[in-house]
């Protein structure tokens, strides 16, 4: 019988953001027969229990621990031939101290983070680093330390079957959305309330999915403006209804490396209005697939365009749909990390 590679990954402080919901999906549609998967991560909070008993299902082998030490007492024990991480000073504080060989792998995900640990994360741990898009990759080609490490680019995938079209909009009482941590400092979803409000339309809806510590700061924001038509849905395991519920969907976060929920939004047709931030613009065309937002100025007048036009509305979230079809695959980005790990065993692959 043939050896399986164990591959281990390493989940930084959760938020159940991007990070952890591409690791999910890479577990649900990897090839068991050739892989066997061992994790790594912090205690979970006990709203993200349901993200630990996915760690159980999928990984057997697992560890919940802050601590440098256990962390590479566990790893000396299931020893993987490849370990994945996010860019995790206090990680490579466990691979410091570890004696077998294993092959690296540093993902570049979020773009909170390159500023503070792009430059400063040890590479004699890794073989490769991959971006989750172009622009991740952009980034740290212009900002990195390291000139002898590969970079490489494989997008994000998510399950487009699980984003079904969107409903049959109301044009009178049109649904925008939002889903992201609820954050002031990046996602600016205070200014996202502030011009929604500003449109002056009591019967359409801003809708915010997710959860964050701003999140009271926000709501007190919003009865301050009078707008009573922002809606707080809270944490959504399965956001997928509310995708499909909504008639736009509009984001003004300011770091975004790759913008899962963007993908998601498009593989549910919905129109888009995004700022022109990190990834988007590899995503996604203005124009002909979204609108994207250059500036401030551009954000009101584009609202309001969206409501009154339904033949964008239309046209726009057709060819978003066409889009997460043909480069949002997950089975296609499966099958890149599984080629990817192959080749970082094959002796020599990489010079």
């Amino acid at each position: 019988m043939r050896t399986k590679i164990r591959v281990h990954f390493h989940i930084p402080e959760p938020d159940v953001g991007g990070a952890e919901v591409h690791a999910l999906n890479l577990w649900k549609t990897i090839d068991r027969s050739k892989f066997e998967l061992t994790v790594s991560a912090p205690p979970m909070r006990p709203e993200f229990q349901w993200f630990e008993e996915e760690i159980r299902r999928h990984a057997p082998l697992h560890i919940f621990s802050r601590s440098p030490s256990e962390i590479a007492h566990f790893l000396s024990s299931v020893r993987p031939s490849l370990i994945q991480f996010y860019n995790s000073i206090d990680f490579c504080d466990a691979l410091d101290t570890i004696d077998f060989p294993f092959a690296g792998i540093e993902l570049i995900h979020a773009k909170k983070f390159w500023g503070q640990d792009i430059t400063k994360t040890p590479k004699h741990h890794v073989r490769i680093i991959i971006g989750v898009s172009d622009d991740a990759c952009r980034f740290y080609l212009d900002n990195r330390l390291e000139r002898d490490i590969e970079v490489r680019t494989i997008w994000n995938g998510i399950d487009t079957g699980r984003f079904p079209p969107r409903r049959k909009e109301d044009p009178d009482r049109l649904r925008f959305l939002s889903v992201s941590r609820l954050s002031i400092e990046d996602k600016r979803l205070d200014d996202l309330i502030y011009f929604f409000n500003r449109l002056g339309v009591s019967t359409h809806e801003l809708h915010l999915v997710g959860e964050g510590s701003d999140e009271g700061v926000l709501r007190e924001f919003a009865e301050s403006l009078g707008a009573g038509n922002v809606r707080f849905r809270g944490f959504l395991e399965d956001p997928s209804t509310a995708y499909s519920e909504a008639d736009v969907y509009i984001s003004l976060s300011e770091r975004e490396g790759y913008g899962l929920s963007l993908a998601e939004a498009a593989a549910c047709g919905l129109p888009i209005l995004s700022w022109n931030c990190g990834g988007v613009m590899d995503l996604f065309e203005d124009g002909k697939n979204a609108l994207i937002l250059e500036k401030d100025g551009d954000i009101l007048p584009a609202m309001s365009r969206m409501l009154k036009d339904s033949e964008l509305r239309r046209m726009l979230g057709q060819n978003a749909r066409a889009l997460a079809q043909a480069k949002f695959d997950l089975r296609g980005m499966t099958r890149s990390y599984e080629k990817l790990y192959e080749e970082l065993l094959t002796p020599h692959s990489f010079g």
